[in-house]
């Protein structure tokens, strides 16, 4: 393996265990390092479109460790997916495809901006699937304004994840790319 593809696999490697211990560990509704991994994943990936798979596999894996270990007492029996788990696929979607419209190069203002649009589109998207699955909210415009209304408070830590992970992600990835950072180092013995 080459240097650049070991670095690389390096850097993903490390974004998705982060990403995937964030969802495990106890924290404010959505802040995990998921849609941080998908936009600077996506800004810096050879192969972009593997990015939204690595996510949502991210997501499927934590899911089945939340819901059948931490949760379990809300499910009747093991739960291979979450009700939910379609509509938050699709929102790792319309964040990849936002990544790749914005995230042309990695720069903060480009992070910024694709972290504010892609925490409106999680919100949306996600919140349209509580709506849908029926989680306490009629199937009325009102009962879709109310489940929207009801989750205001999460939109921020949303947006605050993406922008520090994000910012922590760039950050790692310069120092990977760089080769100033490596799991192997070359040191002489002292």
């Amino acid at each position: 393996m080459d240097s650049l593809k070991q670095r690389n696999t390096i850097f993903f490697s490390l974004i998705l265990v982060v990403a995937f211990i964030s969802r495990l560990i106890p924290h404010p509704p959505n802040f995990t390092a998921v849609g941080a991994l998908l936009l600077v994943g996506t800004a810096v990936a050879g192969r972009k479109y593997l990015v939204p798979l690595m996510a949502i596999g991210v997501y499927f894996l934590s899911d089945l460790i939340l819901n059948n270990v931490i949760y379990s007492q809300f499910f009747d029996s093991f739960t291979v997916v979450s009700p939910i788990f379609i509509f938050i696929a699709l929102s790792y979607l319309a964040i990849f495809v936002i990544a790749r419209f914005i995230l042309s190069s990695l720069k903060p203002g480009r992070l910024l901006i694709a972290a504010v649009f892609s925490s409106i589109a999680f919100f949306l998207v996600s919140n349209l699937g509580v709506w849908w699955i029926g989680a306490g909210y009629p199937h009325t415009p009102e009962g879709l304004m109310a489940a929207y209304t009801a989750a205001l408070p999460y939109l921020s830590y949303d947006f605050l994840a993406n922008i520090l992970f994000g910012l922590a992600f760039t950050s790692l990835y310069s120092r990977v790319a760089e080769g100033k950072w490596s799991l192997f180092p070359d040191t002489e013995a002292v």
